[in-house]
């Protein structure tokens, strides 16, 4: 839905960038990456990096502190995520964070100017998600 002069977008996941890479093939201005938080292209800058339902999914520290850093040393100016944003007990495939903490430590140059907080909110008390519901909110950075 959003035009933009070049976007990169990276995932984890081969089949999700192949299944991009098709569907987008004829729009030249979008581009699509495997994201290995080991082998990243550090040099990629832009004007927005975005993290969208991303953090709460890294459950090792030392992928989601590479991720992290990524994430904000590949913008120039903003940085958009889409998180939760607490601490919860671990869960096979999610660790919930306090993802400002990191970025009040380590990313101290960008400050929060806008936060939009999620008006179909998934409450932690909740036995299992829906397809309506979430954990994330919006948080907006600039530099």
């Amino acid at each position: 839905m959003a035009e933009y002069p070049h976007y990169i977008g990276l995932d984890v996941s081969s089949t999700i960038i192949d299944l991009c890479n098709e569907k987008f093939s004829e729009d030249k201005a979008k581009e699509f990456q495997v994201y290995d938080s080991f082998t990243y292209d550090k040099s990629i800058k832009c004007d927005i990096s975005m993290s969208l339902d991303v953090i709460y999914h890294l459950v090792e520290e030392e992928v989601y502190n590479k991720y992290m850093e990524h994430l904000f040393s590949g913008s120039d100016k903003f940085v958009i995520i889409y998180s939760s944003n607490e601490y919860r007990e671990q869960t096979f495939h999610e660790k919930h964070r306090k993802f400002t903490d990191w970025i009040k430590t380590n990313a101290t140059d960008w400050k929060l100017i806008d936060r939009t907080e999620n008006i179909y909110k998934l409450e932690a008390e909740m036995e299992k998600d829906t397809l309506d519901t979430s954990h994330a909110d919006f948080f907006i950075y600039r530099k």
